[in-house]
């Protein structure tokens, strides 16, 4: 570039104009070079990224980018006492995602909730969807919530639920609160 100012500079006929030109060619060089090279890292990253895609399909490659966001999360990471139980963390990530849990918030907020509680991935994921289907507000009005429990507990006795449905439902309708609250946070 440096060499296109030069040129510039000398067909300009001005030879005051020669140095000015070359300079500003070598500048203009400079940040294309550099617009080059990270132009190249990006393209490479996406390439990487979509090769990543390819490799494992999409459902694979989304959960395994889940996995590395939550991993960084202390308490998460904590929670799963380190390295040493990484392979069960994966587990549970996957388990949440076929269950439909899928998003960073709501799959750290279920993992919490379900440490807190000591359940299953199968009743945290449940929990998960329970707290889609009622609102922060109809929460919040005890009377949509005690209406939202009584549909929990229908649907526990139309399953053949063992034990008591009305505790059961109570417990998680608790349960969606811990949760709201964490995802609130």
């Amino acid at each position: 570039m440096g060499t296109f100012g030069l040129a510039a500079g000398i067909a300009s006929g001005d030879v005051s104009n020669v140095g000015k030109y070359a300079a500003a060619g070598l500048t203009a060089g400079g940040y294309t070079g550099m617009s080059i090279g990270d132009k190249a890292a990006k393209i490479e990253k996406e390439n990487r990224e979509a090769f990543r895609e390819g490799m494992w399909g999409e459902d694979e490659y989304k959960t395994q980018e889940l996995m590395k966001q939550i991993w960084e999360d202390d308490e998460i990471y904590e929670q799963y006492g380190g390295r040493e139980n990484k392979d069960q963390f994966k587990e549970d990530i996957r388990e949440f995602y076929e269950g439909g849990v899928k998003g960073e918030n709501e799959v750290t907020a279920a993992l919490k909730m379900k440490n807190k509680n000591g359940i299953t991935n199968a009743d945290a994921v449940t929990i998960a969807q329970l707290n889609r289907k009622i609102s922060n507000s109809s929460y919040g009005d005890p009377t949509r919530r005690k209406k939202f429990e009584q549909d929990i507990a229908t649907s526990l006795r139309n399953q053949g639920y063992q034990g008591d449905v009305d505790k059961e439902a109570a417990r998680q309708i608790k349960m969606i609160g811990d949760l709201k609250n964490l995802l609130d946070k």
